[in-house]
């Protein structure tokens, strides 16, 4: 029972350390309205790559498009949806910073892959 609690101190550690890297972004995830194959947004790759000919450097990165740019939410091969980020403000993100949004995305596709109900911890 102990290491439940250090294992639940640690991942909710992470993910504060997680999410304050994207404080300028909000996201939606909707897996029925998920993106057609050929949607018109951005695609950010694994690696924290934007996939555009066309990017505008701002402030120390590059900016994501004003519509949006797609991370792909995946467990194994299955794709289960994506994760749109949305600037709130015309700010440049580093690649490191686009790469906190995947790891975001990872977790919310281990979470959305689950075939068991979660238990309360009592």
């Amino acid at each position: 029972m102990r290491r439940a609690w250090l294992v639940l101190l640690a991942v909710a550690l992470a993910t504060v350390w997680i999410a304050s890297g994207i404080g300028q972004l909000r996201s939606e995830f909707n897996i029925e309205s998920s993106l057609p194959k050929n949607h018109p947004l951005v695609e950010i790759d694994r690696t924290g790559h934007l996939a555009s000919n066309a990017l505008r450097y701002e402030d120390g990165g590059f900016a994501l498009p004003p519509e949006g740019a797609a991370i792909r939410v995946t467990h194994g091969r299955r794709l289960l949806g994506r994760m749109v980020l949305v600037p709130g403000a015309p700010h440049g993100t580093t690649r490191a910073e686009r790469r906190v949004g995947v790891a975001l995305a990872d977790q919310l596709a281990v979470a959305a892959a689950r075939n068991t109900t979660l238990h309360p911890l009592t």
